[in-house]
């Protein structure tokens, strides 16, 4: 779903002229939890927070503890492809990340330890 919100996002943006358009609100009301019955379990928020650059506890909820504090940001789709080849874990792929540069990867712990 993470490819779904980016190809949404630019399909109305850029080529529909739409701005500020937001695909199923960003998905930022969905996170991993620690059992199925907390949460939907699906990672595509945090697919949706390396590529974005919306600190949504910020923006949206300004000190709340239902967002997580997103300081990454500018990934693009194919490095979070990248991230995840040859990863088994959700650590694994944290790591992965780590390896792609960005000024922003010294986050990543941060993010994925919300989300998880």
């Amino acid at each position: 779903m993470g490819e779904e919100w980016m190809f949404a996002q630019e399909r109305y943006e850029n080529h529909f002229g739409i701005a500020g358009y937001e695909y199923d609100n960003n998905l930022q009301n969905y996170m991993i939890g620690s059992s199925a019955s907390d949460y939907e379990m699906i990672y595509t928020s945090i697919v949706v927070d390396m590529i974005d650059n919306e600190n949504q506890r910020v923006v949206r909820h300004s000190g709340s503890i239902d967002f997580p504090n997103d300081n990454v940001e500018y990934y693009t789709i194919s490095e979070i492809e990248d991230g995840l080849r040859g990863a088994r874990s959700w650590n694994q792929w944290r790591d992965n990340m780590s390896g792609i540069s960005n000024p922003t990867s010294t986050n990543l712990d941060e993010l994925f330890a919300n989300w998880y």
